[in-house]
């Protein structure tokens, strides 16, 4: 029997690999050059970037042990994310119920919530910002450390400095 048409030179199997070479490169292509992978990575000078962290509902003795100008850690890298610049705290409070059923803020008793902002050095991309080899996102979670406290503040703000 006789093949006829695009079978005379190739087999099934041979179209089928070739369409699956053809997706990969098309896929490779994609991720690479056109949505920034490590062929198309920002070359630019690292910029300043400052962080907000918000550290809610801690004791006296950890907001007594946070000075501006500490140095600060990544808890999960232990590379440098950058210095205290400035330190703000106020009573926690929590918003409940009362037994009529109104809404109430209260302070909670030796409870603060200590805002912190820290001035690093960032690599940024397209997609994200990378500190102390990590990509920050506001509300993310952050593990820190300073010299004398460890803490998991939640990322507030990210401004970049010019």
């Amino acid at each position: 029997m006789a093949k006829k048409g695009l079978f005379k030179k190739f087999h099934r199997l041979d179209i089928i690999l070739l369409v699956i070479i053809i997706a990969a490169a098309g896929l490779a292509f994609n991720y690479f050059v056109l949505e920034g992978g490590s062929l198309n990575m920002n070359l630019s000078e690292p910029k300043t970037v400052e962080l907000t962290l918000l550290i809610p509902g801690v004791r006296k003795p950890t907001v007594d042990n946070i000075e501006v100008g500490d140095i600060v850690k990544s808890g999960e890298t232990n590379k440098i994310l950058g210095e205290i610049v400035d330190k703000k705290v106020e009573n926690a409070k929590m918003t409940t119920t009362d037994s009529s059923g109104q809404v109430k803020e209260v302070e909670l008793i030796n409870k603060y919530d200590c805002t912190i902002v820290v001035r690093g050095s960032a690599d940024i991309t397209s997609h994200d910002i990378m500190m102390a080899n990590k990509d920050v996102k506001i509300g993310q979670l952050l593990e820190i450390t300073t010299q004398r406290i460890e803490t998991t503040p939640v990322i507030f703000g990210i401004e970049i400095i010019e």
